[in-house]
């Protein structure tokens, strides 16, 4: 197949690229989650112009709070509105939802010197099947088209995505040969999930033996409450073992799920399950879904430092907070409840 690519593969713990070294052109980074996709922005010199595309607004707000220099400010105005055309018009650092994108039709005073598209299989999903939009869409490729430089940033990148991306090489090439001088795939290969250990539970009651000696460890070890750990700024990269600390005694549990406002219920059985074994600890468990998510998007800049803590017991998701929201270093068990949608049966290899 003649857009097939060659991938550049590196085995590095960590993206080293330097964005402020791109020639023209369009670059994959292709990394799994945690491995500072999102810190390799800040190579992205002050001053420049940055357009970063995205479908969940989570993500936006956690780029902007980890790189305020090259995003300086997001699409939305409220929690419940977005900026007006002419105000989007003048903003030369911003994120923007995909959903939004037709508001930059027609008010482009501001052409970018960066377009980065972050975690684009969920653009490509949130753009065919959830929200199709033709406005959307034009500016979406207006923008990959005029762009000097773009970045298709994200951990899966399939076969139909790159021959997609290749089709957007070859009109560049074709159109605007003097802003397509380089494209090129990195692809970051690294064991992230070495020795951590993958349980497929049969029943709920199973899941929760987990939860539950989880939960035991983590109030034996604190005293019901959380303990912060002193992780010195010189070794904060190393592992647990190094470090020589008891973090996963300490440590929460994190719930992944695809529930919308239900996961307020999941909250509400753990919340009785205290009451009943721990009844002088008050817990600080935390269940976020799209009608309270602005209330703990403040925690998305924390859950992203591994160097400090939130101090959550348990944090239940709902799909508001999905694939591309960083957290290092909080939880010792990650659980995925996702069996109880039958429209959407899970395959052995998800």
């Amino acid at each position: 197949m003649l857009w097939r690519i060659m991938a550049l593969v590196k085995t590095n713990r960590w993206v080293e690229e330097d964005f402020s070294l791109c020639l023209n052109g369009i670059y994959i980074i292709q990394a799994g989650q945690g491995s500072g996709k999102t810190e390799a922005i800040k190579t992205i010199p002050a001053g420049k112009k940055v357009l970063l595309i995205g479908s969940r607004n989570q993500l936006g707000i956690q780029t902007k709070a980890r790189c305020p220099k090259q995003i300086k400010t997001t699409h939305l105005k409220s929690t419940k509105s977005v900026k007006s055309r002419g105000e989007l018009a003048l903003l030369e650092n911003l994120f923007i939802n995909y959903s939004s994108l037709r508001k930059l039709s027609n008010h482009r005073a501001i052409e970018y010197d960066y377009l980065i598209i972050d975690e684009p299989i969920l653009l490509w999903s949130h753009s065919t099947e959830y929200k199709p939009s033709h406005k959307n869409e034009q500016e979406f490729l207006y923008r990959i088209n005029s762009t000097p430089i773009v970045i298709f940033m994200g951990a899966d990148m399939p076969d139909y995505m790159l021959e997609e991306i290749n089709g957007f090489v070859e009109t560049r090439k074709k159109y605007y040969p003097n802003i397509q001088q380089e494209f090129l795939h990195i692809k970051y290969q690294y064991p992230y999930l070495k020795d951590k250990e993958f349980v497929f539970v049969h029943s709920a009651d199973e899941r929760d033996t987990y939860i539950e000696y989880q939960l035991k460890k983590r109030i034996e070890n604190t005293g019901g409450g959380y303990v912060p750990v002193e992780i010195d700024q010189s070794n904060w990269q190393l592992t647990d073992e190094e470090r020589g600390v008891v973090w996963n005694e300490e440590r929460g549990i994190l719930i992944a799920t695809e529930y919308g406002a239900a996961v307020k219920n999941i909250k509400a059985k753990w919340d009785k399950w205290y009451q009943t074994n721990y009844p002088h600890i008050e817990p600080n468990i935390v269940a976020v879904y799209s009608k309270n998510t602005d209330i703990y998007d403040s925690y998305l800049e924390t859950l992203s430092n591994p160097k400090i803590n939130t101090g959550i017991d348990m944090l239940i998701i709902s799909t508001v907070w999905g694939v591309g929201i960083d957290i290092r270093n909080e939880f010792a068990l990650t659980v995925g409840d996702f069996c109880r949608n039958k429209e959407m049966p899970l395959t052995w290899r998800e």
